[in-house]
């Protein structure tokens, strides 16, 4: 082999290998239903008891793969991007999987100013778009989409 051989090589190499690690740190998003969601208590108000459901939207770390490869990246070129300038929409189906409503609705991260409501109205109140960053992982917290919320003392639920 001459050396520009060689030299082209090591280029494709160089070049997949950076293909690779961009492609890894991408963001992974994950979602799953809370199984005990917070937030079934006292409103900040003192009214009722509300159930809440919420669903975790998760970045997926590196450090949790059991793949060596995956593990090998976090210790030297760090762990995924976070995912920013995240908004949701949500759709409610029937049990033939037909929208129940016309437009989605827009999501509401709990853990964020707007956290703070009012139900005494039984409306949540609406807004712009909320828009989140996701760091990979679960540190230092969860990030949570509230579903839809029930006050205790109505069969009614709001999403």
């Amino acid at each position: 082999m001459d050396f520009i051989a060689i030299v082209g090589l090591l280029v494709a190499v160089i070049g997949l290998f950076g293909f690779v690690l961009a492609a890894k740190k991408k963001p992974k998003l994950s979602i799953s239903v809370e199984p005990n969601a917070p937030g079934s208590q006292k409103n900040n108000y003192g009214r009722s008891e509300c159930n809440w459901l919420h669903v975790i939207v998760k970045n997926e770390s590196l450090t949790d793969s059991t793949c060596l490869f995956d593990r090998k990246i976090v210790s030297r070129f760090g762990d995924r991007d976070n995912a920013t300038e995240c908004s949701a929409w949500i759709t409610f189906y029937d049990e033939k999987f037909s929208p129940i409503f016309e437009h989605p609705m827009e999501g509401r991260w709990s853990d964020t100013e707007s956290s703070n409501i009012d139900l005494s109205n039984g409306q949540l109140p609406k807004g712009l778009p909320e828009k989140v960053i996701i760091p990979p992982g679960t540190l230092p917290k969860p990030t949570r989409l509230d579903i839809a919320v029930r006050n205790k003392d109505k069969d009614e639920c709001y999403g």
